[in-house]
């Protein structure tokens, strides 16, 4: 017996929350970092030169790896390759918070924007495959949870400074990769 619209419905609305909180890690995370800066360079006594370093590997890595992790999705498996990101972003953020140095923390943060680069094209993968009625709707509503958490990355890191110093904006990623995760 087939679905009833409703539960397909139901089901598409699961998929869309699931793939939106991963695919809003990467630009969380990238404008997220610009406001713990200040606090980066006093942490670790660095040049402003130095902790910059923290946002172009993060976009570089980002550029260089979400056309790869694409094609690995087709390869392998959207879904697969959402959680492995996931696990990506997870490991990356929980490490972070303990760099004992800058070169540590790039590393960290590099590891981070693999891990979210794939979760953008898995999710569009994964909506291309299951949705088939209402796909712009959907791809819609996932670029809407894109540009928000850009736009509200500064006030959220500044935020999470003030309360709880910069290693605050890596962890506060774990409650969007719990709940992707498990949806997923």
């Amino acid at each position: 017996m087939g679905k009833t619209e409703n539960e397909v419905n139901q089901s598409h609305m699961l998929l869309l929350t699931t793939i939106a909180l991963g695919t809003l890690l990467n630009p969380l995370n990238s404008s997220m970092i610009a406001v713990a800066l200040s606090r980066l360079r006093e942490a670790f006594q660095l040049d402003f030169a130095d902790v910059s370093w923290l946002i172009s590997t993060y976009y570089l890595a980002s550029a260089i790896v979400q056309p790869v992790m694409g094609k690995l999705g087709d390869m392998w498996g959207h879904k697969r390759l959402f959680l492995l990101g996931l696990t990506l972003v997870a490991g990356a953020s929980l490490l972070a918070p303990f760099s004992p140095g800058l070169i540590w923390l790039i590393i960290f943060r590099i590891i981070q924007a693999i891990g979210s680069s794939a979760l953008f094209p898995s999710g569009m993968g994964m909506v291309r495959n299951v949705i088939s009625s209402g796909q712009a709707r959907a791809l819609g509503v996932l670029s809407i949870f894109s540009s928000t958490s850009a736009a509200l990355g500064p006030s959220i890191g500044g935020f999470l400074i003030h309360f709880g110093d910069w290693p605050a904006i890596f962890l506060v990623n774990f409650p969007f990769i719990i709940i992707s995760f498990l949806f997923g």
